[in-house]
C-alpha cells in the first residue's frame, strides 16, 4: 500500500517538474523598448495679432507641468479673403493649422471644418458663466447641424469681443453743445445732435463740418454694421422661422396706429436720411471722404471736419495714427486729447425704455480643425482653455486694447477711459447669423446707395437685397442661432 502511494506522488512531482521545465525552456518575450515623449507642434493661424503678442503665452504653457514638448508653428495674417481662402484650401486638402483664428459670423457656413471643443473640458453651463452672451449665441451650436436637438458643443473660445460705439470730437460738443458735452443716448437725440454739429458752406464739399459720418455705404467703413445695429434695435427679423429665406423687407407686425410695420426698411429709412440733401439733418457726401482709401471717414475725422464717425475699438489707434501722418503734411489735425468715445445709440432711450439695448459685435474665436492630428487636439483645446483664462486676457488687453469676453472681467475694463465704453457694450451685443459675410455686405451696401442714388426707394432697394440674400442660403435652411435649452445633458454625450 505505501508503495502504491508513493508511486503517486513521485508520478505526480515527475510531472509537475517536467511543466516547469517546459516552461522554463519557452523563450521569454522582452520587455517593450522605451518609447520617449513625442514632440507635438501644434500649427496655429491667427489674424492680426503678431509673434511678439502671442509668443508669451506659448512660452508659459510650455512651463506648465506636461506641456514641455509642446512646439507652437504660428503665422500671422492681416488679409481676411486670403486668410480665409487659405484655410478653405488647406483643410479641404486634409491639412492646414490645428489651431486658427475664425471671424464669430464664421460658424453658419464653416462649422463642419471645426472640431468641437471635448465635452469633459468644459460643459456648455461653464461656457455661459464665463463668456458674455454673445459668444453663446455664436459659438454654441448643435453637433449636428442637421439636427437641432443633437447635444450641444463649444466650437470656439473668443479671446475679445469687440462691438461698434461712436467716436466724437469732444471740442466741437463743447462749442456748440456745452449744455450735453457729448453725443445723445438716442438715433432722435443725435439727429438734433448734428443739426447744431453741422456747418454747411458754398465749397465743393458743401460742408465746412459734418456732424456725423453716416448716410451712404461707399465711403464708411463700417455702414452695413451701423445698419445692422440700428436693424438689431428695431428688432428686425432676418429670417423666417426656417432660416431658409431672408425676411428683411417684409412686414413683421403693426405699429401702435396699426400699419404695418416694417423694421427693415425703417431702419434703411433712418441711416440713409444723413445722406438725403432733402432732409433737415442732411450732413454726409461723398465729397467728404474718398471712397477709395482704407481710412475714409477717419481722415475727416482726424482733420476736424466730421464730429462724430462709428467704429470699433481698433479706431481708437487708427485715428491717432492719421492725425500723426497728417502733421507731417502739414494738414490741420484735431487734438489727440479730444477723441473721445461713447456708447452707441439707440433707437429707444435707454433711460426710460426696458427694451434692450443692442450693438453690433465683430470678434474672432479660437478653434480646432478637423483636420487636426488626434494627438494634437486634446492639446490644443488644452492651450486654447489657457489661452482664454482670466489671467491671459488680463494680459491680452493690456497688450491689444481688445475688450474683454470674459464675464468677469468686465467690471474691471468699465474702468478704462478710453476703452471701457467697449467692455460695457460686450454684455448687450447680438450676432445676426450670416451665411456669407462679404456677400451681405455687398447686397446691403448697394440698397444704401441706390436709395441714396434716388435709383430705388427704400423698400424696393432692401427687397433686392433680401432675394439676393435668399437666393445663396441652403435648400434646407440655416440651424438657428442660441441660446438653446439642450434636452440632454452635455455629459451624458460620449466625445468623439
Amino acid at each position: 500500500m505505501f508503495p502504491s502511494k508513493f508511486s503517486k506522488y513521485t508520478a505526480l512531482t515527475l510531472i509537475f517538474a517536467i511543466i516547469f521545465l517546459l516552461a522554463g525552456c519557452r523563450e521569454k518575450k522582452p520587455p517593450e523598448p522605451y518609447k520617449p515623449p513625442q514632440k507635438i507642434t501644434i500649427t496655429y493661424y491667427k489674424m492680426n495679432d503678431p509673434i511678439e503678442v502671442m509668443k508669451p503665452f506659448f512660452d508659459e504653457f510650455k512651463s506648465i507641468k506636461g506641456n514641455e514638448l509642446v512646439e507652437f508653428k504660428y503665422v500671422s495674417f492681416d488679409n481676411l479673403e486670403k486668410y480665409e481662402d487659405r484655410i478653405i484650401n488647406e483643410l479641404a486638402e486634409g491639412g492646414g493649422p490645428d489651431i486658427f483664428s475664425m471671424p464669430n459670423y464664421w460658424i453658419a457656413k464653416h462649422q463642419k471644418k471645426i472640431y468641437p471643443m471635448p465635452q469633459n473640458m468644459m460643459t456648455v453651463e461653464q461656457f455661459r458663466n464665463t463668456f458674455v452672451n454673445v459668444a453663446e449665441t455664436d459659438l454654441i451650436r448643435p453637433e449636428d447641424p442637421s439636427k437641432p436637438d443633437s447635444p450641444l458643443r463649444i466650437y470656439g473660445l473668443p479671446m475679445y469681443v469687440d462691438t461698434l460705439a461712436l467716436y466724437y470730437n469732444k471740442a466741437h460738443f463743447e462749442d456748440k453743445l456745452p449744455q450735453q458735452g457729448k453725443p445723445s443716448s438716442t438715433w432722435a437725440g443725435l439727429t438734433q445732435d448734428i443739426i447744431s454739429l453741422t456747418k454747411a458752406d458754398n465749397s465743393f464739399e458743401r460742408f465746412e463740418r459734418a456732424g456725423a459720418a453716416l448716410g451712404r455705404a461707399d465711403n464708411i467703413n463700417h455702414a452695413v454694421e451701423i445698419l445692422y445695429s440700428i436693424m438689431l434695435q428695431y428688432g428686425t427679423k432676418f429670417y423666417d422661422e426656417n432660416y431658409k429665406r431672408s425676411i428683411i423687407a417684409s412686414q413683421q407686425g403693426l405699429t401702435a396706429n396699426n400699419k404695418p410695420f416694417m423694421p427693415g426698411v425703417e431702419s434703411l429709412n433712418l441711416y440713409t436720411s444723413f445722406a438725403l440733401p432733402s432732409n433737415q439733418y442732411y450732413t454726409w457726401n461723398q465729397y467728404l471722404a474718398d471712397s477709395a482709401s482704407d481710412d475714409k471717414e477717419i481722415a475727416a475725422f482726424a482733420k476736424g471736419k466730421v464730429s462724430m464717425i462709428f467704429g470699433f475699438s481698433d479706431y481708437y489707434q487708427k485715428i491717432l495714427d492719421e492725425i500723426k501722418i497728417l502733421k507731417t503734411k502739414n494738414q490741420t489735425v484735431i487734438d489727440p486729447a479730444y477723441v473721445r468715445i461713447s456708447l452707441l445709440p439707440q433707437i429707444y432711450d435707454p433711460e426710460k425704455s426696458k427694451d434692450k439695448r443692442n450693438t453690433f459685435p465683430l470678434y474672432y474665436a479660437e478653434t480646432v480643425s478637423r483636420t487636426s492630428p488626434p494627438q494634437n487636439r486634446q492639446k490644443a483645446w488644452e492651450f486654447l482653455q489657457f489661452l482664454t483664462s482670466k489671467n491671459s486676457l488680463q494680459t491680452y488687453n493690456t497688450k491689444t486694447h481688445k475688450p474683454t469676453s470674459r464675464r468677469d472681467l468686465i467690471d474691471e475694463q468699465k474702468t478704462n477711459q478710453i476703452y471701457g465704453v467697449f467692455a460695457e457694450q460686450a454684455g448687450f451685443a447680438d450676432s445676426i447669423l450670416i451665411y456669407d459675410y462679404d456677400y451681405y455686405k455687398n447686397a446691403l451696401s448697394n440698397a444704401i446707395q441706390t436709395v441714396i442714388d434716388a435709383v430705388d426707394r427704400s423698400d424696393i432697394a432692401l427687397k433686392k437685397a433680401e432675394d439676393k440674400i435668399t437666393s445663396i442660403l441652403p435648400e434646407t435652411g440655416m440651424v438657428p442661432p442660441g441660446p438653446y435649452v439642450s434636452s440632454k445633458p452635455v455629459s451624458q454625450t460620449q466625445n468623439r
